[in-house]
């Protein structure tokens, strides 16, 4: 017997002068090509998208790594982030889902690991970035993401695409053993 399921995924990242919206639509290119419905979400910009990331399932949060931990402290990314946990039932609403963060190649552990402990107090699922290091160490920890920063590469970009797929592929393994399940 064949399962053919539908998996919805919402990228939410903030845009901004940075380089996050480019990792975001690699990642939201892998999992179109994967076969996912994909929603894109610039929390930067004024918009009603809580019953979309309801609806989801899974959600990728990208965020500038400007400077690691501060970066998803910036007011908007916080914001989304406080007003997450006042949901009504908040703690159940994501519980399950599949997640994943991007971020520029500045300072992205820190950031990454930030946007882990967010999903994890949602009771999220998390699925690792295969990081692609193309620039030297010293200017990734030394230069923060700011206009005029360097652009992603184009093998960064498809570390991001392979995370879109990889996010579908995690997404309907849970929900196929589900189905079976029930």
């Amino acid at each position: 017997m064949s399962l053919s399921i539908a998996v919805r995924v919402a990228v939410v990242y903030l845009g901004g002068p940075g380089h996050t919206e480019r990792h975001a639509v690699a990642v939201a290119m892998g999992a179109e090509r994967a076969g996912a419905q994909v929603l894109l979400l610039d929390i930067g910009r004024p918009g009603a998208w809580w019953a979309d990331l309801e609806r989801a399932d899974a959600i990728v949060f990208g965020c500038p790594a400007a400077a690691g931990a501060a970066a998803v402290r910036m007011p908007s990314f916080q914001q989304f982030m406080d007003d997450s946990a006042k949901l009504p039932c908040a703690a159940f609403r994501w519980r399950g889902k599949v997640a994943a963060g991007v971020a520029g190649a500045d300072a992205r552990p820190a950031t990454l690991a930030h946007l882990a402990a967010f999903a994890a107090r949602h009771g999220m699922r998390w699925v690792e970035h295969d990081h692609v290091h193309t620039r030297p160490a010293v200017s990734r920890a030394a230069a923060p993401t700011v206009p005029g920063a360097a652009a992603p590469t184009p093998a960064e970009l498809r570390a991001s695409e392979r995370l879109g797929a990889r996010i579908v592929e995690t997404a309907r393994a849970g929900m196929t053993q589900r189905a079976i399940a029930a």
